[in-house]
């Protein structure tokens, strides 16, 4: 599916899919998906990366998920504590031609996001969000100086300790739930930080958003409850 979309806000939309108790601190399923798009050049927006920037802002909505497909689709068999499965949801983000990509936010709408057993964000190969049992952006390999995600390198290792914290690319605010709780999901990538993404990778018409939930030995990981996500991204045309 072709949306033009970008900065991001999950959020958790009444599924009866739980994950343990509320955070204390603020066959893979076709994407179930409603949009609404609005564009705006409001140069106080907190994305603001130019006066002439354009926000472009889409809701989209993930349906509960839970199952890990072991031994399919490059999976490993179940094995405990250990980077075994991975299932992928992605949407192509497209940009009108001649556009430069300079900021883009996951803004959460409230706090009922969650994950088993954890998750990860990229843009294409470029991780933007990880951390839990997945461990930190530091533990991936760097490309052009990003961290880059291939499965195939990655499956199989020991989990990280689930309580890592999570880290988002650049350092700006990154508010993920820990494993098995439910919480906001709030990021943004600030302007400096997507013009190394934007040096790094072709995105002159476009990329893919890619959302990926992991698991180790049981069927039931691979999850995250109903998501809402607000993309939003800023672009000079």
């Amino acid at each position: 599916m072709r949306n033009v979309l970008l900065a991001a806000g999950l959020v958790g939309c009444g599924s009866e899919l739980m994950f343990g108790r509320q955070a204390e601190t603020p066959e893979l399923p076709t994407t179930s998906t409603t949009a609404a798009t609005s564009t705006s050049t409001t140069p106080n927006d907190p994305l603001d990366c130019d006066d002439d920037a354009v926000l472009e802002v889409t809701e989209l909505l993930f349906a509960a998920r839970a199952n890990c497909d072991f031994s399919n689709d490059g999976n490993l068999d179940p094995r405990n504590e250990h980077l075994q499965a991975r299932a992928e949801e992605s949407h192509f983000v497209e940009l009108p031609q001649g556009a430069t990509l300079c900021a883009l936010a996951l803004e959460s709408q409230g706090d009922r996001a969650a994950f088993d057993d954890h998750v990860a964000v990229l843009v294409e190969d470029v991780l933007v969000v990880s951390g839990g049992s997945g461990g930190t952006l530091d533990d991936y390999p760097l490309v052009d100086g990003l961290p880059r995600f291939d499965w195939t390198t990655v499956r199989g290792r020991p989990f990280a300790d689930r309580y890592t914290p999570y880290g988002c690319l650049g350092g700006g605010r990154c508010i993920v739930p820990r494993t098995e709780e439910s919480g906001p999901f709030d990021v943004q990538i600030e302007p400096e930080t997507m013009a190394e993404l934007v040096g790094a990778l072709a995105l002159d018409a476009g990329f893919d958003v890619r959302l990926l939930v992991f698991g180790d030995d049981d069927w039931g990981d691979c999850a995250h409850s109903d998501l809402a996500l607000d993309l939003s991204v800023r672009y000079l045309p």
